[in-house]
């Protein structure tokens, strides 16, 4: 009894090596904690029990499982706050009960941050030989962008599976930044128009243009069929935005999950190429999952740095808010501010 009360108090306990903290011992067994979490997703595990206390007897019928497979289960999403259990009963926690029953956008952008899993080995490999970006092959015309579509880690799929979750990034935009102040929008590099189209939702006045690669904008074109209610205010417009010379007619430009795909002196360029070609006063929008200051606090940033990972000189990066608010103001942006997720500026 005396060992179990230790146990259960550990985390408690710093000077004990026997017992280290529960933040170490969490982490290494957060391999185990994701497989429970995304196969409880797959599961449908909370959306079976929306709204209901049930005995553990009956959540073995509800999920067709074994009653002793039902009980680690349990166990297990209780340990992370997903379900409760409490005086015999087992429910969904606040989190899994607004997030995980009926939000199926969330749920799918579960499984998408945890596809990206690697062994440790394998990210030892990758940290020590980071692979070539396929950005750049396509940027130095090495291999175009449907040679790349060819390829299993970069194909048509990146451009149009995670539309609805770009949308939904565009429609938290258009809450925390007024774009009733603006015309036209520009959206650069804006795949498929998942972005634009989240925005023009909520500002029915506003007009837009997806500015992307010619390879691109037949996906983008068939997206946007589906989007009757504000395709009649967009114009898709194809080019290179290293070389060409951007639409000037827009009075805000949007640059979201760009710039983090290439190094700073490719960033440069991309701003050099918006600063020639926008008038004086437009609004630059930067949108990125940023790190704080002293990079913590955002998953999702954690994830980006690995997925912009490349070799040497042809690398991404994951900024802080502190990092691209400095980068705006050496290329000589003003009126540079922060809100969640987004750094914005204007062109002198």
């Amino acid at each position: 009894m005396g060992q179990f009360h230790l146990l259960i108090n550990m985390k408690h306990i710093k000077s004990d090596p026997m017992f280290p903290p529960e933040v170490l011992t969490g982490l290494a067994i957060s391999g185990l904690k994701y497989a429970f979490f995304i196969a409880s997703i797959k599961m449908d595990v909370f959306k079976k029990i929306k709204g209901k206390m049930v005995t553990i007897n009956q959540f073995s019928k509800i999920l067709k499982i074994p009653l002793s497979s039902t009980r680690a289960m349990t166990q297990n999403l209780s340990n992370m706050d997903l379900l409760k259990f409490e005086d015999g009963k087992i429910f969904n926690s606040d989190l899994s009960e607004e997030y995980l029953t009926d939000d199926e956008i969330t749920k799918k952008l579960m499984i998408w941050l945890s596809a990206y899993s690697p062994t440790p080995e394998k990210l030892i490999s990758i940290i020590r030989n980071p692979p070539p970006q396929p950005w750049y092959s396509i940027k130095e015309q090495k291999q175009s962008l449907f040679d790349r579509f060819r390829k299993k880690h970069m194909n048509a799929s990146f451009y149009t599976e995670p539309h609805d979750l770009r949308i939904r990034w565009g429609k938290e935009l258009a809450d925390k930044y007024d774009f009733s102040k603006h015309t036209r929008l520009l959206d650069l590099g804006g795949a498929c128009g998942g972005w634009t189209v989240g925005v023009l939702e909520k500002f029915p006045k506003l007009e837009a243009m997806i500015f992307e690669r010619p390879e691109v904008v037949k996906f983008t074109d068939t997206m946007l069929h589906t989007h009757r209610n504000v395709r009649k205010r967009i114009k898709v417009i194809s080019g290179d935005f290293f070389m060409d010379i951007l639409p000037g007619s827009c009075d805000v430009v949007l640059i979201a999950n760009i710039l983090h795909d290439w190094s700073i002196k490719e960033c440069q360029m991309i701003l050099q190429n918006v600063i020639a070609s926008v008038n004086s006063g437009t609004a630059i929008l930067i949108n990125e999952f940023y790190f704080d200051y002293n990079w913590r606090n955002s998953n999702y940033g954690a994830l980006q740095a690995m997925l912009v990972l490349g070799p040497e000189g042809k690398s991404g990066w994951q900024p802080s808010y502190h990092e691209m608010e400095n980068l705006l103001k050496n290329m000589g942006f003003h009126g540079i501010e922060k809100k969640y997720n987004l750094v914005i500026a204007y062109k002198r």
